[in-house]
């Protein structure tokens, strides 16, 4: 369910729950726009890097007026850039709207 997953998921205090909310919502089709922002907020602010992973695979498979702006978030998350697959996953996500 939608907002269980935004409202409960995404806000666990445990990386590894965030990051299957976010999974599971990249592939249950389209999403809402509260959905959206709230996936944009956590791109901007999760430390962890799995979750900022998952992240840019979801953005890959949301349209390109909810996943470009989400993968362009994560492109500027610089302290995460030492992960590595988070450049190559947002690059991706990039491309794949490009």
């Amino acid at each position: 369910d939608e907002p269980f997953l935004r409202d409960t998921g995404l806000t666990h205090p445990e990386p590894r729950i965030r990051e299957w909310a976010v999974r599971l919502l990249g592939e249950g089709g389209p999403v809402s726009d509260a959905t959206v922002d709230r996936l944009v907020e956590l791109a901007r602010t999760d430390r962890s890097p799995a979750v900022a992973c998952q992240l840019a695979c979801t953005a890959k498979r949301l349209p390109v007026h909810q996943g470009l702006p989400l993968a362009l978030d994560l492109a500027d998350r610089w302290s995460l850039s030492a992960d590595p697959s988070l450049p190559l996953l947002t690059w991706w996500a990039v491309e794949a709207h490009a």
